[in-house]
């Protein structure tokens, strides 16, 4: 039994003195580990969250809003008629870049005017919108 209290005070000898030295390296280097982190906050980044209408088509029985987005999401179309009163309301998901919406010409009535509001985000924009009488071709949007 000699031998192993011998391996084992030697042992016990080589913990303690590495565990010593851990700690001085702790005491001695770790406060300057934490002092030379970067201790800046981020930096906020405004994104621009604009929907863009690029113009309306009329086809037939079928008008088409155009508009565009600079990331997915959703966008809210709300239609008015000449009187005021909400129309129509709806939500569509959709993807970045350019994008539209169908509608049924035969559910306006020709020769009125009525206010195509679109909301993304934050963001809100109102097209007027003309339907053209059975003679002409295209609707206006100023």
């Amino acid at each position: 039994m000699e031998g192993f209290a011998k391996t084992t005070s030697w042992f016990s000898m080589v913990l303690r003195a590495g565990t010593l030295c851990f700690f001085l390296w702790g005491i001695l280097f770790a406060p300057i580990s934490l002092f030379s982190q970067n201790t800046e906050l981020p930096k906020v980044q405004l994104i621009d969250s604009k929907i863009t209408w690029i113009g309306m088509e009329m086809d037939g029985n079928i008008i088409t809003l155009k508009y565009e987005i600079p990331f997915n999401g959703v966008v809210e179309l709300r239609l008015f008629d000449p009187k005021g009163s909400k129309i129509w309301q709806n939500y569509y998901i959709n993807e970045f870049g350019k994008n539209s919406i169908i509608l049924k010409r035969s559910k306006f009535h020709a020769g009125e005017t009525y206010v195509c509001v679109l909301n993304y985000k934050t963001d809100e924009i109102r097209q007027t919108i003309v339907i053209p009488g059975s003679g002409d071709n295209m609707a206006q949007t100023p």
